[in-house]
């Protein structure tokens, strides 16, 4: 027996194959150079899979002609660096990752997929699985010390995928590798997410947010993410945050009837003043299974956020229930002409603006947007009163509507959005959201 500090006790028949992964693992060459070295030591495939069944690394050493049942399914994932659905469904259905989960050694089983004999090992980082790694029986019997290696290497897994940049960037802490995980896990799974948040010592609330902070210069560093981190302190409480896709993410949890607060909004505002970022808030969801959806809702209130600024200034922090109808315009403009959609007496103010060099299409845009307050509307455009109720009553007359039905205002404010989005009108009077908030 030979003993290091580092590995354990390891028998003499082990010592060359652990040798050769120590060697790789120390060699800084990557998660791939080590399945390399690892499957050649064992003599058998190796395939490195993250929680969402995308591969990381894969060591085959099958010749082209090899057309046997495994081979021909490993080579199709391999192919698309994916687990293939079928699979999928096995895994889930045998309770694979939950069983090799719970284990500090590695889980043999026969794979009914592959028809092999399989070894499984979890790899973790501060309690959360990162990837799991499968040697399959496909060239030779597992041997006596093949166990023992093998545990080993997943060891030496989690290593590597600790020198990773998801991992580097969010200074390797667990909270933020959890919430990385969760945005690119497409299947995650309600238990795991219960036991990973009671390992993390997290309490939620009752609701989340996601917030998504976006540099529009320069990326985020590390650095940049804990400076931002320090400057949020005061709304951090039980929260996570991680750097994703060159954007800061934050995840808040709060009680269902607390909402963000105006402190936190307040907050918002300034950190996107002074580090130039644009601001997306998703809505308010209860299931972290579902975050990639209100990720994705984060995003999308940026981008949506940043083209309506010349007409609707919201200073930066875009909430998604603001925008939710941009997103909704994008689906259908897939698979309708939305022109269709435009109120044609609408189209007519347009007109009579166009040939009279006029202003009625902003004047009517205010007046809508200041919830049909004439001494707001006034005020936003900057004319008298009298003149608001003349140029009215000229666009009652041109639309052919008294302006006071509620079914008239809707289709004409769904008509003014889809013209925006076609690009068919642009307000030429900015408006703030707080000052159409005010009473």
């Amino acid at each position: 027996m030979v003993d290091t500090d580092v590995l354990g006790p390891i028998p003499e028949g082990a010592v060359e194959t652990v040798g050769r992964m120590l060697t790789a693992h120390f060699s800084n060459q990557g998660l791939g150079h080590l399945i390399d070295e690892a499957a050649d030591a064992l003599g058998n495939p190796i395939v490195v899979v993250d929680p969402s069944f995308h591969y990381l690394a894969w060591h085959i050493s099958a010749a082209p002609d090899d057309d046997r049942p495994a081979v021909r399914m490993l080579r199709e994932e391999i192919e698309s660096k994916a687990v293939v659905p079928d699979a999928i469904a096995y895994i889930k259905q045998a309770g694979l990752d939950e069983r090799a989960g719970h284990r500090h050694i590695p889980l043999h089983f026969h794979n009914e997929k592959l028809g092999c004999d399989c070894l499984i090992g979890a790899s973790t980082v501060h309690g959360i699985c990162v990837a799991h790694t499968m040697m399959i029986a496909l060239d030779a019997p597992f041997g006596e010390y093949d166990e023992l290696c093998f545990q080993r290497l997943t060891l030496f897994v989690s290593q590597e995928i600790q020198k990773q940049p998801i991992f580097t960037d969010n200074r390797g802490q667990a909270k933020s590798y959890f919430l990385v995980d969760l945005l690119q896990n497409r299947q995650p799974s309600p238990e795991i997410i219960a036991q990973r948040l009671d390992l993390l010592d997290l309490r939620p609330r009752g609701t989340y947010v996601l917030i998504a902070m976006q540099p529009r210069q320069a990326g985020l560093t590390s650095m940049g993410l804990v400076a931002l981190a320090d400057r949020l302190q005061p709304i951090m409480n039980g929260a996570i945050y991680a750097l994703y896709e060159g954007r800061f993410i934050l995840l808040l949890t709060r009680a269902r009837d607390e909402g963000l607060g105006d402190y936190a909004m307040d907050l918002l505002h300034r950190c996107a003043q002074t580090d130039d970022l644009a601001v997306g808030v998703s809505n308010y969801f209860e299931d972290l299974a579902d975050i990639q959806r209100y990720y994705a809702q984060a995003t999308a209130a940026i981008a949506n956020g940043e083209t309506a600024a010349a007409t609707v200034d919201d200073g930066s922090v875009y909430l998604f229930r603001n925008y939710a109808y941009m997103q909704m315009l994008d689906v259908c403009k897939r698979s309708a002409d939305l022109a269709n959609y435009i109120q044609p007496a609408l189209l007519d103010l347009a007109a009579y603006d166009r040939d009279h060099g006029g202003d009625l299409m902003d004047t009517l845009f205010a007046y809508l947007q200041n919830a049909c307050n004439t001494h707001r509307t006034a005020d936003s455009l900057h004319i008298h009163k009298n003149t608001l109720l003349y140029r009215l009553t000229r666009i009652r007359k041109i639309l052919g509507c008294s302006l006071a039905s509620g079914e008239d205002i809707f289709m004409l404010q769904l008509s003014f959005r889809v013209m925006m989005h076609l690009g068919m009108f642009y307000s030429r009077v900015p408006l703030e959201r707080d000052e159409l908030a005010e009473g």
